[in-house]
């Protein structure tokens, strides 16, 4: 049985919360966002690097966009 990892917020040093990075195809891949697929498509760039909560706010602020 596969061991899963819990991934996105580690504790520094100084105690401080650290959110991990990801990439737009590694959200893409993720279970997290599989029925997001194409909104994240869509607003993230190849470029730039996300966290978890970036990537929320940007999908709910998308969806509550209006319709032109």
């Amino acid at each position: 049985m596969a061991v899963r990892k819990k991934i996105g917020k580690q504790p520094t040093a100084q105690g401080e919360i650290k959110e991990t990075l990801f990439t737009k195809n590694q959200l893409l891949l993720s279970e997290r966002f599989s029925g997001k697929k194409d909104i994240i498509n869509a607003i993230l760039t190849d470029e730039k690097r996300y966290t978890i909560s970036e990537t929320e706010n940007q999908i709910n602020n998308f969806m509550k966009g209006k319709v032109k």
